[in-house]
């Protein structure tokens, strides 16, 4: 139900315990494509009051079996109907030069990883709108079959659950176009307000806002329905106006922390001394005179002033400790890469891209093919932290 313009960025934030394990299901169009446990949740509650109370009520005549069949079927289509809203916000994307790395289905809906920020309104728009759009047509689709069904006189069995998934892919149209961030309509609200304004900031702050104000409405509605008895159903939109309220937070967060490293020189954020590890070195000694030595949890390896790549403490916790005598850094190292890397004179917003998505939480700078200075997690936090106090 939910894009992430800006990549991981916002996952680590608002994701919580629900990103942690999910299952891949293989790509589509280069997208990795997979299903966070918690969904298990959705799907389990969606089959079990199908198949209790709205097929007994709705088809009395056919076998219990038959019930759960039908349960099953209800949140598969659901599944599918979140996936593909997901999908056409990835394609998109990918039309207009924002990759996507993966889509993930949870216990809140879906995530469409997408690595960038549009770098104007109208592709703002057109990535915002193509769930709604996308949804609204599977209304048309399944009630549209479901109608066709009815006519030909087919069995209720047959048309019920076409006709009923199609009112939810409706409902997820229009609960996705209010206008308030993380929701579709708050990016779409936010691409308008750009668009008028020419401020970036300025937008996400507006939509973030009217993301909070919409979070406390829910859960003000959550909390009136325990009142009144509905509790499964008041817990519920607690939950959801949770997750909005922290969601609209980290975007704008997200957002003023890219403002601040947009035009920032990144040897303000690297520190020049950088201990590298010789090729050769065992893993025993790398422990006891790296590790240990300087508490660092990264370091790069290097080969005559070459940097091969890097070694990490959660690649030496994963070696066998009666093998550390007899394996070198060289042979339990991770090759350099573009998410690993990056040259002096590029952009501080990049840095922020890659040390939040390339689970190292390090990045070694190069002047050419000079390794000049390394930055961290830790260095990035530190310029914030500063930043917030003196402003």
């Amino acid at each position: 139900m939910k894009q992430d313009n800006g990549g991981i960025h916002e996952i680590h934030k608002i994701g919580g315990i629900f990103m942690r394990d999910s299952l891949s299901l293989g790509k589509i169009k280069g997208i990795q494509v997979e299903v966070n446990y918690s969904w298990l949740i959705i799907f389990t509650l969606i089959t079990l009051t199908f198949a209790t109370v709205y097929f007994p009520a709705a088809l009395p005549a056919i076998p219990v079996p038959a019930y759960w069949a039908l349960g099953a079927m209800i949140a598969l289509l659901l599944f599918l109907s979140v996936f593909l809203h997901e999908l056409a916000h990835s394609l998109v994307s990918i039309r207009y030069g924002l990759p996507v790395k993966k889509i993930s289905l949870f216990i809140f809906g879906g995530l469409a990883y997408i690595e960038k920020d549009p770098d104007n309104p109208k592709t703002e728009l057109l990535i915002s709108a193509a769930g709604p759009l996308m949804s609204l047509f599977l209304y048309v689709c399944f009630t549209g079959v479901a109608l066709i069904l009815i006519r030909a006189g087919a069995s209720p069995v047959v048309y019920i659950p076409l006709n009923y998934i199609g009112g939810v892919n409706y409902v997820l149209a229009l609960f996705n176009l209010i206008p308030a961030l993380p929701l579709d309509g708050g990016r779409i609200l936010r691409g308008i307000i750009w668009y008028y304004k020419d401020d970036y900031n300025f937008a996400t702050k507006v939509a973030a806002s009217l993301g909070r104000v919409f979070s406390y409405f829910l859960i003000l509605m959550g909390l009136l329905m325990i009142f009144k008895g509905l509790i499964i159903n008041g817990i519920w939109l607690i939950f959801i106006g949770g997750f909005i309220n922290q969601s609209a937070q980290s975007s704008y967060q997200y957002t003023t922390v890219q403002s601040l490293f947009k035009d920032l020189p990144i040897h303000r954020l690297m520190t020049p001394t950088v201990i590298a590890i010789n090729y050769q070195e065992t893993i025993k000694d790398v422990v006891q005179n790296y590790f240990y030595l300087y508490r660092h949890t990264c370091f790069p390896v290097i080969e005559d002033h070459k940097v091969l790549g890097i070694v990490t403490l959660d690649d030496i916790k994963k070696l066998p400790r009666e093998k550390w005598e007899e394996t070198n850094v060289f042979d339990l190292m991770q090759p350099l890469n573009e998410n690993l890397t990056i040259l002096i004179e590029g952009s501080s917003s990049d840095v922020f891209q890659k040390i939040m998505t390339n689970k190292v939480g390090r990045l070694l700078v190069f002047d050419e093919h000079k390794l000049v200075g390394i930055i961290s997690k830790t260095d990035i936090l530190n310029y914030i932290n500063i930043h917030n106090q003196l402003y």
